[in-house]
């Protein structure tokens, strides 16, 4: 075998091993990944507003203010389309399905802060199903969670 050949064999077998290891932990990873996705939204309520971009689309309407105590949440949606039928002041209850189907709730009560609009030229979404809540601490911790159990969706509220 040429020292070309054992290469490209080991270079494949650290791949592999890479991905099976990437598959036994692939919540913990989304978990992660999710609490990577809350430490940014909160590192952009600490900017002041001349140093923020703005959330929203061209067209958006600007958010409502946020009350006391509350944190705006980013929580990507598993379906875009519901995400653009949401306006800045919806109600909405966040719910999560798991693997075998079981929906729960998350959040209740939530009030959509943003909705960035992938049209508008956002730097915030493409299109993927991002909407920004306004959340207790306790509630974003719970939403983080959600999105490594599953997919999550919204009920808006009339």
């Amino acid at each position: 075998m040429t020292a070309r050949t054992t290469s490209a064999s080991a270079h494949a077998d650290t791949w592999s091993g890479a991905r099976r290891q990437l598959a036994l932990h692939r919540r913990v990873v989304s978990a992660a990944l999710a609490f990577v996705a809350v430490l940014l939204g909160l590192t952009a309520l600490v900017q002041t507003p001349e140093q923020q971009p703005s959330p929203h689309g061209s067209g958006a309407a600007p958010s409502p203010a946020l009350l006391d105590g509350h944190l705006a949440v980013p929580v990507r949606l598993s379906d875009p389309a519901v995400a653009k039928m949401l306006t800045p002041g919806d109600v909405v209850d966040v719910m999560v399905a798991d693997h075998r189907g079981a929906a729960r709730l998350v959040a209740a009560d939530l009030i959509v802060t943003a909705v960035p609009d992938a049209e508008g030229g956002s730097p915030w979404a493409d299109g993927d199903g991002l909407v920004m809540v306004a959340a207790t601490e306790d509630e974003a911790l719970a939403l983080a969670g959600a999105t490594a159990r599953g997919p999550v969706t919204v009920a808006v509220h009339p």
